[in-house]
């Protein structure tokens, strides 16, 4: 991860987001796990495919 940071200065922002992006939806899923536990992981890989079609 670091060499990535080294290599990819101007991916870092969007990177950060990312992460921001997959710890908000992992602390959802594991919310909404004993209620609704597919539809969470098919929001999260909608989010997912969605960030990575920027």
């Amino acid at each position: 991860m670091i060499d990535l940071y080294k290599n990819l200065p101007a991916f870092l922002p969007e990177f950060m987001l990312a992460i921001l992006s997959l710890s908000f939806l992992l602390i959802l899923a594991f919310h909404h796990k004993a209620q609704n536990k597919f539809s969470s992981i098919f929001v999260s890989a909608t989010l997912l495919f969605i960030l990575f079609l920027e």
